[in-house]
């Protein structure tokens, strides 16, 4: 059995996104082929700016072999807004193909969720493997 190893950098980014802080949480995964992660993410951030000012959240993003995963805790608007950008990206063609993971309030499914999804992560030869915000 192989086992993982996850730099201590990107635990550190899951632990505060899967802090106590918010009380929503969401996973969604996008495939990775020719996509430009800095480009989706400011997409997202832009849209998430638009839903107003209680629009707080924090992400987390991993590759796991062709896709990424993405990480979000926020407030009930940005959770639910995951499904609406994964629609939006497609049309904008940010990735060609995405899909929800979980959605929901129950902190130890999305902790559980976001541990299967470690086990399928393995350091690419890419410049960014991982990332997020506060």
């Amino acid at each position: 059995m192989r086992k993982h190893v996850v730099p201590i950098q990107l635990l550190a980014r899951i632990s505060d996104v899967t802090s106590k802080e918010f009380q929503r949480h969401a996973i969604f995964t996008i495939a990775a082929d020719k996509l430009d992660p800095q480009r989706v993410f400011n997409a997202l951030r832009t849209d998430i700016k638009k839903l107003g000012d209680d629009a707080a959240y924090k992400l987390a993003w991993f590759r796991c072999g062709n896709f990424i995963s993405v990480l979000i805790s926020g407030t009930p608007a940005v959770t639910a807004y995951v499904f609406a950008f994964i629609a939006k990206g497609k049309q904008r063609k940010l990735f060609q193909c995405g899909e929800v993971v979980y959605e929901g309030v129950s902190t130890v499914k999305f902790k559980t969720e976001v541990d299967e999804l470690l086990q399928e992560y393995a350091a690419p030869s890419v410049k960014h493997s991982f990332g997020g915000s506060c």
